[in-house]
């Protein structure tokens, strides 16, 4: 694998992450895989900054033949704070061809510093063709005084062909561990959640869940109940994990993508079921 210039000057020193002054950020990266002629891309925008607003950044593209426009972005609450945050004081980061990393800084109140660190790696992998996938694994570090419980929070708005308000969703898993949406033309897309710690699962409109994000309170969340169904639907992912100094927590959120065969693949697929059929008829 090969990785692009490290964007945000740092020097990596038994496994710490030791900042420079005045390096640029990473604000946006971009991944491509292919099988053959087929492709997919995922374009991640907007990723510096908006620790209360986490809605006005984040954009993502995840594209499979089709172009679908998609905000994703992690936010977090400590026992301490009185609302969640978003993870924006990026500290560093690498981008590849087909994955990225990035790792976050943050405050928590009533600590000095900055003692909470998440980062956040990012691998894309084109299974076959029209279907692809995005892991985006991450580790959560307890570098503070005294035990620590956080929740940690995961946000997904899909909208398949960029259009917002034709798609369905549902919950899949006993414990509603995936969100799956499926557009009109039948592209399916679905975000599966690591389940160890994994409190909460909700299927709500877009709008609702920005605002939860956005609001001075804070928000939890049950596992599963009646999803938004139709519309410009939105989900969310809840951990919750209590940390002693030095622990980490780590899990992830896969994201698929299946779409619609093409048409020469639909023409081969039946030409090839037909003549399953006929040997069958002849025996």
């Amino acid at each position: 694998m090969r990785r692009s210039t490290f964007l945000r000057a740092s020097a990596f020193v038994a496994g710490t992450i030791a900042v420079l002054p005045g390096a640029a950020q990473i604000g946006s990266f971009v991944l491509a895989d292919r099988v053959g002629d087929d492709a997919s891309t995922f374009e991640h925008r907007e990723l510096i900054g908006h620790r209360e607003f986490p809605y006005a950044g984040q954009g993502a593209t995840y594209s499979l033949r089709q172009r679908n426009e998609l905000q994703t972005w992690f936010w977090y609450r400590t026992e301490y704070d009185p609302r969640e945050y978003a993870f924006s004081a990026q500290t560093a980061g690498w981008v590849g061809d087909t994955t990225a990393s990035l790792t976050h800084d943050e405050l928590v109140t009533g600590q000095g510093g900055r003692p909470l660190r998440f980062t956040v790696d990012y691998s894309l992998t084109h299974i076959s063709p029209g279907r692809s996938l995005v892991e985006t694994a991450f580790t959560l570090t307890h570098r503070g005084q005294g035990s620590l419980t956080i929740d940690l929070f995961n946000f997904n708005d899909i909208d398949m062909l960029d259009t917002q308000f034709d798609d369905s969703a549902r919950y899949v898993g006993a414990n509603a561990q995936t969100h799956m949406v499926t557009d009109p033309e039948g592209a399916v897309w679905s975000a599966t959640a690591s389940t160890a710690g994994l409190t909460g699962s909700v299927i709500d409109s877009a709008g609702i869940l920005k605002m939860d994000m956005s609001d001075a309170f804070t928000n939890d969340y049950a596992l599963g109940g009646d999803p938004f169904l139709d519309g410009d639907v939105a989900g969310v992912f809840q951990w919750t994990v209590t940390l002693q100094p030095g622990e980490s927590f780590r899990g992830s959120v896969v994201q698929r993508l299946d779409v619609v065969p093409e048409p020469a693949t639909l023409t081969a697929l039946g030409l090839g079921l037909l003549a399953a059929f006929r040997r069958r008829r002849h025996r």
